[in-house]
């Protein structure tokens, strides 16, 4: 038998925010597999993966990924373009999360109190920041 589990909120929330787009997939992706739903999600999570590599290959045509690289770590202050990636990362978390509610609440409902998730998280954070720079440099 099969335990189905689900993740709080602010481990998804946090490798998000910090892993940005890919890490709001990677840690949808984690979920869905404790939830038993992967196969089901597998459109979501490509289609996540397709815009994701779109919106990088579009920042690239119109020189924002030069300028992010040449800038980074450099900026103190946040800018635009800094806001809007963690806006979309927040975005992903957030569509992933309503697709994940009903399952979420099931599991709730029956008495399954969430994992912490801070383990998943912090690999997802690392597939969003490993990932992120792999595709920054191969749009180069």
């Amino acid at each position: 038998m099969s335990t189905r589990n689900y993740y709080s909120v602010p481990a998804f929330a946090i490798s998000s925010l910090f892993g940005g787009p890919l890490a709001a997939i990677a840690f949808a992706a984690i979920e869905a597999r404790a939830l038993g739903r992967l196969r089901r999600d597998l459109p979501w999570i490509a289609g996540g993966l397709i815009v994701v590599v779109l919106a990088a290959l579009a920042a690239a045509d119109c020189g924002l990924l030069e300028r992010a690289i040449r800038d980074l770590g450099t900026q103190h202050l946040p800018t635009w373009e800094h806001l809007v990636y963690r806006l979309a990362a927040l975005g992903f978390f957030a569509v992933f999360w309503v697709l994940h509610g009903c399952d979420r609440r099931a599991l709730a409902t029956a008495g399954v109190r969430p994992v912490a998730g801070y383990g998943a998280g912090l690999i997802a954070l690392m597939v969003g920041l490993v990932g992120g720079t792999a595709l920054l440099l191969a749009l180069r």
